[in-house]
């Protein structure tokens, strides 16, 4: 199995607490590509904290093909599609700041995308839908199809299947995501499978639960034991904007998970208070 993460240096702490869940909660055998998204990136900076967390695992670091007339966040999203054509085989896409919580055997994850559908027949969700339905009519334009009534959600994590990103395809992204406006490439590749006869037919359980900015510490934690949420992130803005309470006790939880390895997380955010 191979797993996909694009990191900035803004990210790198994170890499470290997820480098390590890789090595704590996954079956050995695991190919991370860690890409870098920066425009002068120094790998050998990454090498130095990572590598000692991939005695079981392989860790493949590159560098991203920066686009320099985008924004750091597009260019994350160009690499996210771009390395099919390198890999050659599907893999797990994740973010920077997500980390595994439990023992995990990935080889039955054979879903596409996130597995959670994004659709307009769901009324709890319908704002979320009419939200990306102009960027979603806007993609079926470009690819020259009908619009679909089902997408996949935009969350971590996305498995792709490499046989439905060509590198055509990834230089139409790459041209049209040029400028202002959203940009998705999990809503691209949703619209590329839609055009090859995809059939969005099943939901998948939720496998993750982020803190986010607004997120209650008690309900995340009860959701996070729950048996098939696996994976749990730490967004930067939560950092920025939660109680020294609460970061406390999400800190004592990845100390009991043995994955408090990135001290300076917690500390460049106190400094900044």
């Amino acid at each position: 199995m191979h797993l996909v993460t694009v990191v900035h240096d803004l990210d790198i702490h994170h890499m470290r607490i997820q480098a390590a869940s890789i090595q704590k909660f996954l079956v050995p055998g695991i190919t991370h590509w860690v890409i870098v998204n920066e425009p002068e990136p120094d790998l050998q900076k990454y090498h130095q904290l990572l590598d000692p967390y991939y005695t079981q695992h392989e860790l493949k670091l590159i560098a991203h093909d920066w686009e320099p007339g985008c924004i750091g966040w597009v260019n994350q999203q160009f690499a996210k599609l771009e390395i099919a054509n390198r890999i050659n085989t599907d893999y797990v896409l994740l973010d920077a700041k997500n980390f595994f919580v439990k023992h995990t055997d990935l080889s039955p994850w054979k879903h596409t995308g996130s597995g959670i559908f994004l659709t307009a027949h769901d009324e709890n969700i319908r704002d979320i839908w009419n939200y990306w339905l102009p960027l979603i009519e806007k993609y079926c334009d470009q690819q020259d199809c009908d619009v679909p009534d089902t997408v996949y959600q935009i969350e971590t994590p996305f498995t792709i299947n490499h046989k439905y990103i060509t590198p055509e395809l990834c230089k139409q992204f790459r041209s049209i995501s040029q400028g202002k406006g959203s940009v998705s490439e999990f809503l691209w590749y949703s619209v590329t499978l839609h055009k090859s006869g995809h059939v969005f037919k099943k939901n998948w359980p939720n496998k993750h639960c982020v803190f986010w900015p607004r997120s209650r510490v008690k309900k995340q934690f009860e959701i996070l034991q729950q048996p098939h949420v696996v994976l749990s992130g730490i967004h930067r803005h939560w950092l920025e904007t939660a109680s020294k309470s609460n970061k406390a006790k999400v800190r004592k939880w990845l100390e009991k998970l043995e994955l408090d390895v990135a001290p300076e997380l917690w500390n460049n955010q106190e400094s900044r208070q």
